[in-house]
């Protein structure tokens, strides 16, 4: 869409009118403010409505449909009302909960959430494994409910074959590297389609992003999960896999760095298996989700995060960082 003639990708909505044409629709407490606080995937603003923080996301045009984003929505409230720690909408006064923003690029869509209070935990042994519990009672809850056929699945096709048809063009000079990956993919997919079925509980709704910067934990040692923007239909595998994907590169691949992670990661799952028991293959298979994880952040980071911030950072030394670690999870996990 075009504004006065000349196109436009993403804005950035003015807290100020947010705070004067669309947090009046909800029943809060003055006196109110609305601040932007970081712009990603989507735009998200902190609310403060007296004694009570909330956040505003603003959904960025093109990214969410209007269906997928009201679908998160019923599945927080579900879990909400299944009294499961995560932050949740909340209702304006005709009941609603989203409210559509006529942007210059076209419609976008804010949602007004709980907070999530406290911080990031600092994932000791003890934080991964409550954190652990607490994935696999909302995977158990979330078994409960019916699919919701508005959400996209988080299958091989979503996870490796558009990212890597996203990454290509910006590998046309790295020959090399551009056939390694597909090299990785042929053989990653192989391995998933050999260990996991379509089926519950192995496959079923998933967060999708439980890289552990979307969960705080308060003073009283209490987890409350927030940001089911990527939730899905997937393997709980792939689930508990972007666990550790993120935190593998912050402690390395050496030996000290290897058993620190490895104490983490077994807690977390001892976590998760205090709810749900994990069968062999899905264990086998988280190690093969983690470098199909990065996989699937190229291809985000080559379009969304290249649209919205350019591709300043996405050169020749950035490649060089993830294939590295690609290729070293490759190597640390024996993948064949």
């Amino acid at each position: 869409m075009s504004h006065r003639g000349f196109p436009i990708d993403a804005s950035i909505v003015s807290a100020q009118a947010l705070l004067v044409r669309v947090l009046p629709k909800y029943r809060l407490r003055g006196p109110l403010s609305c601040r932007f606080l970081h712009r990603g995937l989507n735009d998200t603003y902190t609310v403060q409505a007296g004694a009570s923080t909330y956040y505003l996301r603003v959904y960025r045009h093109g990214w969410r449909r209007k269906s997928e984003i009201d679908a998160e929505v019923d599945m927080l409230n579900y879990l909400a009302r299944q009294r499961q720690p995560v932050s949740h909408p909340v209702r304006r006064k005709d009941g609603a909960h989203l409210t559509r923003i006529a942007a210059p690029e076209g419609s976008r869509y804010a949602v007004l959430f709980t907070e999530a209070a406290g911080k990031t935990p600092r994932f000791d042994v003890a934080d991964c494994r409550q954190y652990g519990e607490i994935v696999a009672g909302i995977h158990a809850v979330m078994d409960r409910r019916r699919e919701d056929t508005r959400r996209f699945h988080l299958d091989l096709a979503h996870l490796i074959d558009e990212p890597l048809r996203h990454i290509e063009p910006f590998l046309a000079h790295r020959t090399d590297d551009l056939e390694y990956l597909k090299r990785v993919c042929s053989v990653l997919k192989s391995g998933i389609e050999g260990l996991l079925q379509k089926q519950l509980p192995e496959y079923g709704a998933c967060h999708g992003d439980h890289h552990g910067g979307n969960v705080h934990r308060d003073g009283q040692g209490r987890m409350v999960l927030f940001d089911f923007d990527c939730y899905g239909y997937g393997w709980r595998a792939y689930d508990l896999a972007v666990f550790l994907w993120n935190w593998s590169p912050h402690f390395g691949f050496d030996r000290t760095g290897k058993a620190k992670m490895a104490r983490r990661w077994n807690a977390f799952l001892e976590g998760y298996s205090q709810v749900r028991s994990l069968t062999d293959s899905e264990l086998r298979a988280t190690q093969l989700f983690v470098p199909i994880r990065r996989i699937w952040w190229l291809g985000m980071h080559t379009t969304r995060s290249a649209e919205s911030f350019g591709v300043g950072f996405i050169q020749n030394n950035w490649f060089d960082r993830n294939i590295g670690l690609i290729r070293q999870s490759i190597e640390h996990h024996r993948i064949h």
